[in-house]
């Protein structure tokens, strides 16, 4: 998901993204979720969306529990 933002004064598109539980280990989704962060960031192309930072980091709390609900019951 997309959505757009500020950061530092920029228009900027925020990108989430949320992995599936069904894949084989944590450190898998983690792996793809760095390389493609590291990849991005690294390129510089005018039909390419600059990276200008990164941060990968668990759910936890209210918004975890609603991915939850809607992966058992949506």
């Amino acid at each position: 998901m997309c959505i757009a933002g500020t950061w530092q004064g920029t228009v900027v598109a925020v990108k989430t993204m949320l992995f599936p539980a069904a894949m084989s280990g944590k450190e898998k989704r983690e792996k793809m979720a760095i390389m493609e962060t590291a990849i991005s960031s690294t390129l510089s192309h005018p039909n390419i969306v600059q990276t200008y930072t990164y941060m990968v980091k668990p759910l936890t709390g209210e918004l975890a529990m609603q991915v939850r609900v809607l992966r058992c019951c949506g």
